[in-house]
């Protein structure tokens, strides 16, 4: 009896090394990241930034040129916003290209970077990555993520990738 009931443990230890071997996989890893860039998309869209890693979300510094010559600029290039945007909420960049370009740049089978890509706008020199050192410097920190964003991210891991695991066992 002894030996059935090492080879049942044998046996359940195998089925879940299988199992939460794949909770820790660069697609998971892959769709926890892409998760949490919605988040924090969404988070900069309404205009809130993150000043502290797990800290409380802030208003974003605004961007503070109402100058007759920017305004004209504004409503001349009305037509290079994004379509999910208003300069009146979303803080960081006139156009929004930073909040389009953030990314999953990179995830392994244990954890993810979410940064912005080198390209930049058409016409501009300045890439997506040197802007977001530029804005942050300026007062606009938005790429640390907020207590909020992380339970929200411990929830979706829970949710989608170890409940469904769990549920085959």
């Amino acid at each position: 009896m002894a030996k059935t009931t090492e080879t049942q443990i044998a046996d359940l230890k195998k089925k879940l090394e299988d199992k939460f071997g794949s909770i820790t996989s660069k697609k998971n890893m892959l769709k926890l990241g892409k998760h949490l860039v919605t988040d924090m998309q969404t988070r900069i869209r309404l205009g809130y930034g993150a000043p502290t890693q797990l800290g409380k979300r802030q208003s974003l510094k605004s961007l503070k040129n109402h100058s007759p010559a920017y305004k004209r600029y504004r409503k001349k290039n009305r037509s290079k916003l994004d379509s999910s945007t208003r300069p009146a909420k979303q803080n960081l960049t006139f156009t929004g290209q930073l909040v389009r370009d953030l990314r999953v740049l990179k995830a392994t089978k244990s954890n993810f970077l979410i940064g912005h890509s080198k390209k930049n706008r058409t016409g501009e020199t300045l890439t997506n990555r040197r802007l977001s050192g530029f804005v942050q410097i300026q007062g606009r920190p938005y790429m640390n993520v907020t207590n909020l964003e992380f339970k929200r991210l411990l929830r979706f891991y829970q949710n989608e990738i170890i409940k469904p695991i769990l549920s085959k066992i």
